[in-house]
C-alpha cells in the first residue's frame, strides 16, 4: 500500500462529509484518479462512513483510512470499521504503538525534525507534515536533507498552485482537504466539479512524478 501511495501521491481527505453523500463523493475522487481516501474521525458516525465506503469499493484498488485519530479509543473504532491506514495531526506514542501492534500503517502529524525522527524511532517511516502550507515547499527539501530515510506527506495548505513545488521538493504524498473535497459543491450535488478538480491534481502529481 505504501508503494502505491508513493506512486499515486494523493490522498483525498473527507472532513465532515455528510454520510448520505460519502459514496458519491468517493466515486467522484476515484473517477478523478485518486485512490486513497481519508475519512476524519471528528464527525458523528465516521466509522460507519468508513465501513460503507470500503464496502462500496470492495475488490478495487481503493484504500480507505481514518484521519484525525487523536487517541487509542479512536484508533480502535477506526480499525474495527476496517480502516486500512490511520492519520493524525499529532504524534501520540500510544496510538503509534497500537497501530504497530495491529499491523496498520500510521501517519502521525509532525512539524519539527525532532518530532519526525521520534516518529521514525517508533516505527513510522511515513509521517505527515502539518500544516505544510504554513512552512512552504522548501521546508520539505530542508527536512529531507538530514532525514532522507523518512517519507513525508504534506497536508494543510497544498493547492493546485503549489502542489508541483511540494512534490518537486521531496514530498512523497499530498493530503488534499477542502481544496478538493469542497463541502459546498457536495451540498449542491455538484460531484462533476469534484471529479474535475481531482483530475487536475492527478495530472499535476503525475507530471511531477514522471519528471
Amino acid at each position: 500500500m505504501l508503494a502505491t501511495l508513493k506512486r499515486d501521491k494523493l490522498v483525498a481527505i473527507f472532513r465532515k462529509v455528510p454520510n448520505e453523500a460519502a459514496i458519491e463523493t468517493a466515486e467522484a475522487v476515484v473517477r478523478g484518479g485518486i485512490n486513497f481516501i481519508e475519512i476524519t474521525m471528528d464527525a458523528p458516525e465516521a466509522d460507519q462512513q468508513i465501513k460503507a465506503v470500503i464496502n462500496h469499493f470492495q475488490g478495487q484498488e481503493v484504500f480507505v483510512g481514518a484521519g484525525t485519530v487523536l487517541n487509542v479509543e479512536m484508533a480502535e473504532k477506526a480499525v474495527k470499521a476496517g480502516s486500512q491506514f490511520l492519520v493524525s495531526p499529532n504524534l501520540d506514542e500510544k496510538v503509534v504503538n497500537y497501530c504497530k501492534a495491529n499491523d496498520i500503517p500510521m501517519f502521525p502529524g509532525v512539524l519539527t525534525p525532532t518530532e519526525a525522527e521520534q516518529a521514525n524511532q517508533l516505527g513510522c517511516t511515513f509521517v505527515k507534515i502539518f500544516p505544510a502550507g504554513s512552512m512552504g515547499a522548501s521546508y520539505i527539501k530542508n527536512l529531507k536533507g538530514p532525514l532522507s530515510h523518512i517519507d513525508f506527506m504534506a497536508t494543510g495548505g497544498v493547492n493546485l498552485d503549489n502542489i508541483r513545488s511540494f512534490i518537486d521538493n521531496g514530498a512523497a504524498a499530498i493530503g488534499l482537504g477542502s481544496q478538493l473535497v469542497n463541502l459546498t459543491k457536495i451540498s449542491e450535488g455538484d460531484f462533476d466539479s469534484i471529479e474535475a478538480v481531482a483530475k487536475q491534481y492527478t495530472d499535476l502529481a503525475k507530471g511531477a512524478y514522471d519528471g
